[in-house]
């Protein structure tokens, strides 16, 4: 079965999803979404002194059209699997950009 939504959570202030990232790939890009409803990003950058972390947070502010001040890895800062929040954007504001990213990924095979 195709899953088409990533599981959002509504925070007081924002948004936060779960990411699974995948460092010391040949380009930063969106893979899609696993089975277990988290967005698989890969990442460029090493996981050597926060670097992947710092590309997952300039990743994703440029992708949601967001200041990178508010993205912020609330949880797994550590680990392949990680908390982000998004400050000032609610989760259907995200789930629309992940539409509008998947209707442009089909129409260009």
């Amino acid at each position: 079965m195709t899953r088409h939504n990533v599981t959002l959570r509504d925070g007081r202030r924002g948004s936060a999803l779960f990411v699974f990232v995948t460092p010391r790939s040949k380009r930063t890009e969106i893979v899609g979404l696993r089975e277990d409803d988290t967005l698989h990003i890969r990442l460029a950058a090493p996981p050597i002194a926060g670097k992947a972390n710092r590309e997952l947070i300039r990743f994703l502010a440029e992708f949601l059209a967001v200041p990178p001040s508010q993205i912020e890895i609330v949880a797994g800062a550590s680990g392949r699997k990680k908390l982000v929040s998004i400050l000032g954007l609610d989760p259907d504001n995200v789930q629309e950009k992940l539409t509008q990213l998947r209707a442009s990924s089909s129409q260009h095979p």
